[in-house]
């Protein structure tokens, strides 16, 4: 049987600074609105000691709490909503048995269509994604080209920008009109050069028209406790003075 005595009495302390209790209607539905006191992913563990399941993931996780996650990797790749591995893509429309088996996303390899928008690589068309998760990875070793062949940036390792890395064509649907973005939020850390990912960074018509990249770091890294499992720790000793014990040794 559970308890809700605890979300009761803090519902009798809201309700003398706030109308009502709550801050909106939705949560006066039941009773006692329960108060939580911490999330993790979808369970929530409320101020009396019992674990729910968040069946309404979108209403409100920033005020539920935080629920940190990472990825550690030789390398990093962001696919898009609209990736699929085989079989018909969201956006291949009607999904015949021909297309089932002549299209998805592991097909052409290649940018074919160069940086246009709308998109023109075929199973390749990513559509405008999120993403709120720490990488902590590798990249490639720079090496000179002053030739600059077969391009500029060969020989390069692609830059902070390039740190996540992309296959699909941004440029979207016909339907969007518009280069597509990606959200990303978390915290992005090169820690070692890529041991299987070691090809040479390729700019930029030839394996991915990158997305409107929109970037923010999550202050809430800025507080350890939130820090995602696994987390490399790396702590710094500065020696501000010494003693030297003048005592001889009798051994």
């Amino acid at each position: 049987m559970l308890s809700f005595d605890k979300s009761a009495k803090l519902f009798e302390a809201a309700s003398a600074s706030v109308a009502g209790g709550v801050s909106s209607n939705v949560r006066y539905g039941e009773w006692p609105p329960l108060f939580f006191a911490r999330a993790e992913g979808p369970r929530l563990h409320d101020v009396d000691g019992n674990v729910l399941i968040d069946y309404v993931l979108g209403n409100g996780p920033a005020i539920l709490g935080h629920a940190a996650a990472a990825v550690i990797a030789d390398a990093v790749t962001l696919l898009s909503n609209n990736w699929q591995d085989a079989g018909c893509t969201p956006s291949g429309g009607a999904c015949t048995a021909a297309l089932n088996t002549t299209t998805g996303s592991l097909l052409n390899p290649i940018n074919l269509g160069g940086q246009t928008v709308p998109a023109t690589t075929p199973n390749r068309i990513a559509i405008s994604s999120y993403y709120r998760v720490a990488v902590a990875g590798g990249k490639n070793i720079a090496f000179n080209n002053t030739a600059q062949n077969p391009e500029f940036s060969y020989g390069m390792d692609g830059g902070v920008h390039n740190f996540l890395r992309f296959i699909e064509d941004w440029g979207g649907p016909a339907s969007a009109g518009a280069q597509q973005q990606l959200f990303y939020k978390g915290s992005i850390v090169s820690l070692y050069w890529s041991y299987y990912a070691t090809g040479p960074f390729k700019c930029c018509n030839l394996v991915y028209n990158p997305p409107n990249r929109q970037y923010t770091f999550d202050n809430l890294f800025t507080v350890p406790q939130n820090l995602p499992p696994g987390t490399p720790m790396f702590r710094n000793v500065d020696n501000l003075t010494y003693r030297q014990n003048q005592i001889a040794r009798t051994n």
